[in-house]
């Protein structure tokens, strides 16, 4: 599952708008909004849209932000 949380200071810190990030991932800002609220929703498309959007590359902040649980479910498994 997505981070919204770390999403959403990413794009505030950088000073780039929703409708910015929103229209690169093809969506409308409602639905980045419904992200916000429901990170499961965001599809591994659209979660690789959000980090090159937001210029994250950094392997440790990818895995923080963006798979962090899966990799714990994943393990546990």
């Amino acid at each position: 599952m997505v981070d919204m949380q770390a999403v959403e200071k990413c794009r505030a810190d950088l000073g780039i708008p929703k409708t910015v990030i929103a229209s690169k991932c093809g969506v409308v800002v409602n639905t980045y909004d419904n992200w916000l609220k429901n990170p499961e929703m965001v599809s591994a498309k659209n979660a690789k849209t959000l980090a090159e959007s937001l210029n994250i590359t950094e392997p440790k902040k990818l895995l923080a932000i963006f798979f962090a649980e899966n990799v714990q479910q994943n393990v546990n498994n």
